[in-house]
């Protein structure tokens, strides 16, 4: 559920992306051809204004048959010219037209990643009260036994290379995850949250996020302290969301 949501989330997040670059790509657009508009639109009437007054002239004054159908050519260029700048001008009204739809799909498409921003936080949210929820009905005869079992990998682990290390930690981490639908991705983004990852949020179980789950659990004592995202440390992390 977690997984499809992030899925969700991300197509959400693209498409914002995509509809505001084509948003900014038009906007361009369109300021670079009302620049070009005015320029075309100021030589266009000082042509079609020189051009009727030519025409008038001839019309007025010229008693030559040839020249008086020269001013017939002179009107129509000054109708021409005056008429050019206004093409310029539908084409903006399509642009802007554009630009009105685009903004309508940004706001849909944050609207959308907002909600599903809710959604996953509220399911995060659910996923870790169950654990806690669980670790507070353990019998203590149980944490017992567990607790030696995780120190005696813990020891494990401080003695293998750091590669085999990581490999340990990533394999019971994802294995603890995956029994309450969480990827890595939601681990890093609740860390995050309470100040103890800052690295790149995605599904990658890399060293960053190994030491992060190890401070967690040196400041909130709990032990063993190995890098490993447990109930143990699912549950504290629920507990320490919530007072944020």
């Amino acid at each position: 559920m977690i997984g499809y949501q992030n899925l969700l989330f991300a197509y959400a997040s693209g498409e914002k992306m995509k509809t505001a670059q084509n948003y900014d790509d038009n906007a361009k657009e369109a300021k670079r051809i009302k620049e070009e508009a005015k320029r075309l639109k100021f030589f266009g009437y000082s042509f079609s204004a020189i051009a009727f007054l030519i025409f008038a002239y001839i019309l007025l004054f010229s008693v030559e048959k040839e020249l008086k159908q020269q001013a017939i050519y002179w009107f129509g260029l000054s109708f021409i010219a005056a008429i050019i700048p206004n093409v310029k001008q539908f084409k903006i009204k399509d642009i802007e037209v554009q630009l009105q739809e685009i903004s309508e799909k940004v706001e849909d498409n944050k609207k959308l990643i907002e909600q599903r921003t809710e959604e996953l936080k509220e399911s995060l949210f659910l996923s870790l009260e169950s654990v806690r929820e669980q670790e507070q009905s353990l019998l203590e005869e149980y944490k017992l036994k567990r607790a030696a079992v995780n120190q005696s990998y813990a020891e494990k682990l401080k003695k293998v290379t750091p590669e085999e290390r990581l490999k340990g930690q990533k394999k019971y981490t994802r294995l603890h995850l995956a029994k309450i639908d969480i990827d890595i991705a939601d681990l890093k983004k609740m860390l995050q949250e309470v100040k103890f990852y800052r690295g790149v949020v995605d599904e990658v179980f890399d060293e960053q996020l190994a030491r992060s789950i190890s401070d967690f659990q040196e400041v909130y004592k709990i032990t063993p302290v190995h890098g490993i995202a447990g109930p143990q440390t699912l549950s504290k992390l629920s507990e320490v969301r919530k007072q944020n």
